[in-house]
């Protein structure tokens, strides 16, 4: 956003300074032609003096709108940026605040799931901590969405056994399957919310039950990890995924989640690409192969 209004400075600068020239040319040429025009002919001095006079405001009236018109485009730029900028600092701290007390919410509707287990509530129980879990995710999307340009990641060793273990916890009717473990060098929050967004997608749009993840070497110290899961799949260009509201299906959606997906993971250094063919046979439901810095571990993981 910082360079985008910069650039937009730079725009209005440049313009300004190629009009003035322009018209400041356009004054001293007509002015050094009425000379030699003068001294060629027979115009008297008043008419001449009204030449002058003419070619004066017209050139001033000129010089003066192109100078009024820079400044203001320069001041609406401003006027934007500040807009802009304050909308920014409403959402961060709108989501900061309703996180506490979301989190909060979720604990006493799982507490709460616990102790309605035979009961005929618990479906609307279940569907409470779901629609929790998933506001909370539309939060955390929403807070990297407003500082999507000013990304600051905190890469760190983490196991992906460790990660797919704590996201088995989100409350989403999924079985996730891990065969194998890696050492990822990511920002943790950042993968999380990758993995969550990948899983959330699987089961709100495909409407899957299962995950699997599957692990291979990739190219440059990079991991690839293959998110395939059983869902109806995307019948749609898959290219088109991971635009900025570029939507799952037509009907729900807003295309966050996959677009945060992709440039958290190009933030790595590394990328995602979606409806990809899984290595190993047909593709089932829907396919998205991440490739992230790190290496694998060859010990059977435990998760």
């Amino acid at each position: 956003m910082i360079l985008k209004t910069k650039l937009k400075y730079v725009a209005v600068f440049l313009w300004a300074s190629f009009t003035l020239a322009l018209a400041i040319w356009w004054y001293l040429f007509t002015s050094q032609h009425l000379q030699e025009l003068t001294l060629a002919s027979t115009i008297s001095s008043e008419r001449l003096g009204k030449y002058e006079s003419m070619l004066f405001w017209e050139g001033f009236t000129l010089l003066t709108c192109i100078a009024i018109g820079g400044l203001a485009l320069a001041y609406y730029i401003f006027h934007e940026a500040r807009q802009n900028s304050r909308i920014k600092e409403f959402l961060i701290t709108f989501t900061h605040e309703l996180k506490t007390p979301l989190a909060s919410l979720r604990l006493q509707a799982e507490s709460l799931q616990e102790d309605l287990k035979e009961s005929p509530q618990r479906a609307l129980v279940e569907r409470l901590v779901s629609d929790t879990t998933r506001l909370s995710l539309q939060l955390e999307n929403s807070l990297l969405l407003a500082s999507d340009r000013e990304l600051r990641l905190c890469p760190e060793d983490v196991r992906l056994s460790e990660i797919v273990a704590s996201l088995r916890f989100l409350g989403l009717p999924l079985n996730i399957k891990l065969s194998e473990d890696c050492l990822l060098r990511a920002d943790l929050r950042a993968l999380e919310t990758i993995l969550k967004n990948l899983f959330h997608n699987a089961v709100v749009h495909g409407g899957a039950t299962e995950i699997t993840i599957s692990l291979a070497d990739g190219p440059r110290g990079l991991v690839r990890l293959e998110v395939s899961d059983n869902g109806r799949g995307f019948g749609g260009n898959s290219r088109k995924l991971g635009r900025l509201f570029e939507r799952f299906v037509s009907s729900s959606g807003n295309g966050i989640g996959l677009y945060l997906s992709r440039r958290l993971a190009e933030a790595h250094g590394g990328g995602i690409t979606f409806g990809a063919s899984r290595a190993d046979g047909p593709q089932a439901g829907f396919t998205a192969v991440l490739l992230l810095p790190g290496r694998m571990i060859r010990a059977e993981a435990s998760a």
